[in-house]
């Protein structure tokens, strides 16, 4: 039996993404999402999930917002406002891997925390 699998990405975003998520989730129209963990809006999302069940996975991110992670301890993947390079082009240009690695490990481990 062949499944179809439906991901909604960018949980966490913005409240608005969180509830049209949460809703079609509920409503059996999408099928799985991926949360970011490095926004404002994350734990109202982790919170909507544990209110009704739902799974998530974690959505990776080096190109919105701010690193989880100090910018000192990332200064490849930040600008001079501490948030990360736009557009992708200019973060696959001048990122060190390791400042990745960790900054991808930190990611993981405030997933990790949230129980999902």
């Amino acid at each position: 039996m062949k499944k179809l699998i439906i991901n909604a990405d960018d949980l966490g975003l913005t409240p608005g993404c969180n509830q049209g998520i949460i809703q079609a989730m509920t409503a059996g129209v999408v099928t799985d999402t991926s949360l970011f963990v490095t926004t404002d809006h994350a734990a109202a999302a982790v919170a909507l999930l544990k209110d009704r069940g739902l799974a998530a996975g974690l959505h990776l991110n080096l190109t919105y917002g701010r690193p989880l992670l100090p910018a000192a301890e990332v200064p490849s993947l930040v600008g001079p406002d501490g948030a990360f390079h736009r557009p992708v082009k200019r973060v696959v240009a001048v990122l060190e891997p390791r400042e990745a690695e960790r900054e991808f490990a930190a990611q993981a481990e405030k997933f990790l925390a949230t129980g999902l």
